[in-house]
């Protein structure tokens, strides 16, 4: 079941974090070149943080 859920959640987070990252990229293009591959390399890997934790979630053992 918790994988399940993981997939769902890791869906819904993907989605909502693909278009924030692309909105708030829209507003780098006034920025200079070297600017724009910073902030799209930041964004293009800060985003498994969170995934790291939710997939430590769905491999943990229910036992006590």
């Amino acid at each position: 079941m918790r994988k399940i859920i993981a997939s769902l959640v890791l869906i819904a987070y993907l989605l909502v974090y693909v278009v924030a990252a692309v909105t708030i990229g829209t507003y780098t293009a006034a920025w200079p070149g070297w600017a724009q591959i910073i902030y799209f390399a930041i964004a293009g890997t800060i985003w498994i943080v969170p995934v790291k934790f939710l997939f430590g979630w769905m491999n943990a053992s229910d036992e006590v």
